[in-house]
C-alpha cells in the first residue's frame, strides 16, 4: 500500500489547524498543467518537527485509499468460482464505491473460504493463486490484469536522463519458501493443517520452511487455499530491484518497464 510524507515550512503559524487526521490529499503531476492526478489518500500523522536545514516544519504523513480495504473484513465461501465473479461479488458487498476493471484472461475456477478476513488480504491471496496483479488506482478502480502482461512504452529508466540511483538488479533467496504450512482452528479447539510443497525449488534451492498460523482459517479447504496461494508466490526467487528516478508520471502499479544503466551492465 503507498504512503506518502510532506514537510511544510511553518511561518508565523501559517498552517496550524489547516490540517486534520483522514482529511483527504490528492497529488497532481505531469508536464503541462498538473491536472493528471497521480496520488489519492488520506493523512494519517500530523506533528510540527525541527529540521536543521529550513526549521520549522509541520510534518505529514498518509496513506493511499487503498488501505481502507485493511478496514474491511470479508466471510465468504466461493466454489469454483472466477477471479472475476469473486472480485465482482466482493465488491458489490464490502465496497461498492470501487468500479472492478478486469482485463485477466484467466478463467479458472478456484475455492476460497475466508472467514473474517481483511479485504485487501483476500485480493492479495486470490492474484497468488491466479497469477495475476491488480491495484486500486487514484480514481477507485480495482484494475487486473495478466501478471507481466502490461509494458509501458511511454516511460523508462535511462541513465544521465530519468535516473536518480539504482541500486542494482538481482535474484535472493532469503524470502523464498518452499515448504508452507499453515494452521488454523476449526472452532472447537482443534487445529486444522495444510502443507504446500514446491519439490522443484526445493532440489535448486533447499528446503526452505515457513509455517503461518491463522485461526480464521476454519476449514480444510481454507487452508489447502491458503497454502497453495503461498507456495505459488513464494517458492521461486524473482528479479528485483529499487530505483530512485525524475518523475514518471504515467507509470502504474504492475507495469514493465525498461531499464539502461551501462556503468553496471544493465
Amino acid at each position: 500500500v503507498g504512503r506518502f510524507s510532506l514537510d511544510l515550512i511553518k511561518v508565523d503559524g501559517k498552517y496550524t489547524g489547516q490540517f486534520n487526521q483522514n482529511q483527504t490529499c490528492k497529488m497532481y503531476i505531469d508536464f503541462v498543467d498538473a491536472s493528471t492526478l497521480r496520488f489519492n489518500g488520506k493523512i494519517d500523522l500530523i506533528k510540527d518537527v525541527f529540521r536543521d536545514d529550513i526549521g520549522y516544519v509541520l510534518h505529514i504523513e498518509g496513506s493511499h485509499i487503498t488501505s481502507a480495504f485493511y478496514d474491511i473484513f470479508v466471510s465468504e465461501i466461493y466454489l469454483s468460482s472466477t477471479i472475476s465473479t469473486i472480485l465482482s461479488s466482493m465488491l458489490s458487498i464490502y465496497s461498492p464505491s470501487v468500479t472492478l476493471s478486469n482485463l485477466s484472461a484467466n478463467t479458472s475456477a478456484f475455492n476460497f473460504t475466508w472467514d473474517s478476513k481483511a479485504f485487501w488480504d483476500c485480493i492479495y491471496e486470490l492474484c497468488q493463486a491466479a497469477n495475476v496483479d491488480c491495484y486500486l488506482s487514484d480514481a477507485n478502480v480495482l484494475t487486473v490484469f495478466d501478471r507481466e502482461s502490461v509494458e509501458n512504452n511511454d516511460e523508462a529508466i535511462v541513465w544521465n536522463d530519468t535516473l536518480i540511483k539504482l541500486d542494482g538488479l538481482g535474484k535472493q533467496i532469503l524470502t523464498t519458501k518452499n515448504s508452507i504450512t499453515v494452521i488454523g482452528d476449526d472452532g472447537a479447539g482443534l487445529p486444522i493443517i495444510s502443507t504446500a510443497q514446491d519439490l522443484i525449488s526445493q532440489s535448486l534451492y533447499g528446503v526452505k520452511k515457513q509455517v503461518n498460523i491463522d485461526s480464521k482459517l476454519s476449514t480444510n479447504s481454507a487452508a489447502d487455499s491458503s497454502a497453495n496461494a503461498q507456495i505459488l508466490s513464494q517458492a521461486n526467487p524473482k528479479d528485483e530491484g529499487t530505483a530512485d528516478t525524475l518523475i514518471l508520471p504515467s507509470l502504474s502499479p504492475g507495469d514493465k518497464i525498461w531499464v539502461t544503466n551501462p556503468p553496471e551492465q544493465i
